[in-house]
């Protein structure tokens, strides 16, 4: 049994790990909107150090010190998603990066966390005899595989190693939410309307348009507001949100995603029923106040 549990948990360390490391861009760019801060960069080291674990249960080596170490990362991590899971809606842990097939729905990510957490704790209250068989050679081929691991992970902070592109250029009107990249970010409550803010703080017409799109839910033309923007422009948000101070949730996406989605800025989504009912790129946002003023009441 215990034999199975070393396998089971580090089958999933390995793989986790390693989804991770091949596009480390997005998996940064998830835990941004943990609000933590751009301390999410420090995720870079993460994929390496589960692949570490992984191989060391595997080796059947150190066995009780990695039970423990994936026994308490994961109870942080599951405290983490849940809270965003329950409280902004985000479905994605990022457990398995940006490979779509490897996720699961947030109960199942809950209850696969609990089970690795009871794997990792029988390991570490009943180890079992660790293998002394050619145990230097172990200790190398882990080091060697951290190491290639580190390094593939910091190649991917910069290029993904794999090509997610999902969503076209293009205008996304008509488009059920569940069928875009926004599933991954937000519940949208069918009886409210929202709007859908994508921008860059490089780019001036956006913080031109930051003062309309803040009206927008403070006239009631919508209920909330929210806001993508890319995730590698660390000091030019800081510097946007210092001076615009938005009014709206932002959400990071990793600059090639966000690139993927709209080569151009600012884009305004205005979303009801689940359904992108407008999707404008002219970058002529009009106040809110102005909308409801002349009679332009909530489109449908």
């Amino acid at each position: 049994m215990k034999t199975l549990i070393r396998f089971i948990l580090g089958a999933i360390f390995i793989i986790s790990g390693t989804a991770k490391a091949v596009d480390t861009q997005a998996f940064i760019g998830l835990i941004q909107n943990y609000d933590i801060g751009f301390l999410a960069y420090a995720a870079i080291i993460i994929p390496p150090l589960e692949i570490i674990l992984g191989l060391f249960l595997w080796f059947n080596i150190e066995t009780k010190t990695s039970a423990l170490i994936m026994m308490i990362s994961t109870i942080f991590f599951t405290v983490i998603f849940l809270e965003v899971w329950l409280t902004k809606g985000i479905e994605d842990c990022g457990c398995f990066g940006s490979i779509k097939f490897l996720q699961m729905p947030p109960w199942a990510t809950v209850l696969r966390n609990v089970l690795i957490i009871s794997g990792s704790y029988l390991l570490y209250r009943f180890p079992p005899a660790e293998s002394l068989k050619n145990r230097n050679y172990k200790y190398a081929a882990i080091a060697f595989a951290g190491l290639i691991a580190f390094t593939v992970s910091s190649v991917s902070f910069s290029t993904p190693l794999i090509d997610k592109k999902e969503i076209n250029n293009q205008d996304l009107t008509g488009k059920d939410v569940t069928a875009t990249f926004l599933k991954d970010f937000k519940k949208f409550d069918p009886a409210k309307r929202y709007a859908v803010f994508m921008y860059s703080p490089t780019c001036f017409h956006c913080w031109d348009a930051t003062a309309n799109v803040k009206s927008l839910a403070e006239s009631g033309f919508v209920d909330e507001t929210i806001a993508f923007a890319p995730g590698d422009l660390v000091k030019e948000q800081m510097e946007y949100q210092a001076a615009l101070k938005p009014n709206y949730k932002i959400f990071f996406i990793p600059a090639k995603v966000f690139y993927d989605i709209t080569t151009s800025t600012p884009v305004l989504m205005i979303i009801q029923n689940n359904k992108i009912l407008s999707y404008d790129t002219s970058g002529q946002i009009k106040s809110g106040y102005t909308i409801r003023h002349f009679g332009k009441k909530k489109q449908s």
